[in-house]
């Protein structure tokens, strides 16, 4: 940072030091609050890892109960697929509407017997 930077900031040591860290006072109680936890799980390595087993056989409890649902492949009620349409440059819209209203009656054709 170059002198004309600071200079620019108007950043004034002298009066208030701790006015330039007014943004850490929000989220001091969740510091403070997360390096006893850790100072604890650090201290006591066993209860921490016991706690951790006892968490994560909970989750596993509700997974297995169907209390938390659990599905890679959800059914969606809605069937839906898209087609793309390609046709040549400058195809007047005649045409374009009479190609999609075979394609929807096709598809609806092999709806039904599928």
């Amino acid at each position: 940072m170059l002198s004309s930077h600071v200079i620019a900031a108007k950043v004034n040591y002298g009066k208030n030091p701790a006015r330039n860290y007014s943004w850490r006072g929000p989220t001091r109680s969740l510091r403070i609050f997360y390096v006893r936890a850790l100072l604890k799980a650090l201290r006591y390595p066993g209860r921490s890892f016991a706690a951790i087993l006892i968490i994560f056989g909970l989750f596993m409890t509700f997974l297995a109960s169907g209390t938390i649902r659990f599905n890679f492949f959800e059914v969606d009620p809605l069937w839906l697929f898209y087609v793309g349409l390609e046709m040549p440059k400058g195809t007047i819209l005649e045409e374009i509407s009479k190609k999609i209203q075979k394609i929807v009656k096709d598809s609806a054709g092999a709806n039904r017997r599928g």
